[in-house]
């Protein structure tokens, strides 16, 4: 279920249908990270910022992917809550505003930051309110309870609006299965 969700949101973003996220939930070494990176990389493909779908942007894609060029150009990012958190420790606040009007945002980890401040859950919320109705996709180790207890509601209840995914992966590790 969890792949045939990521295969209709890629093909979802080729037909230019509305956006919506997709989160996938489960247990460590379920398949999640692995189909979050598959959708990432078909993500960077049909994004419009892409020379190859828009060639009056600069031909430069890796760097154009790093935001270099001024007013940026809709890019795909890919990250772990740790990165995510230890930008905004290290005070690089704006980051969360930067990723506002971008493609694609694959977001693994969440939840997994260890965060007595409710710092890093903060920054995820804004994070959330900023990408509403953009592509976006998220994996977590956490039920939508659970993030609601030890992050933020507001985060959980965003998962399911509108039209946002949430599939629970129900297989195990599969590295443990030997």
């Amino acid at each position: 279920m969890a792949a045939l969700a990521c295969e209709c949101m890629v093909a979802d973003m080729e037909a230019g249908n509305e956006p919506y996220w997709l989160t996938l939930q489960g247990v460590n070494g379920c398949g999640k990270t692995y189909l979050l990176g598959q959708v990432y990389e078909q993500a960077k493909r049909i994004n419009p910022g892409n020379p190859l779908n828009n060639p009056i942007w600069p031909p430069d894609w890796e760097t154009s992917q790093r935001k270099v060029y001024e007013g940026g150009r809709p890019a795909t990012h890919r990250m772990e809550e740790q990165v995510f958190s230890s930008y905004l420790r290290t005070g690089r606040y704006n980051f969360v505003n930067e990723l506002r009007d971008d493609f694609f945002l694959a977001f693994d980890e969440v939840g997994a930051t260890r965060d007595p401040t409710n710092f890093i859950a903060e920054g995820v919320g804004t994070l959330c309110d900023n990408r509403l109705g953009k592509w976006t996709m998220f994996c977590t180790n956490l039920t939508l309870g659970e993030i609601a207890e030890r992050m933020d509601a507001r985060i959980s209840s965003r998962m399911l609006r509108n039209e946002n995914k949430f599939i629970a992966i129900t297989a195990g590790d599969y590295a443990l299965k030997g």
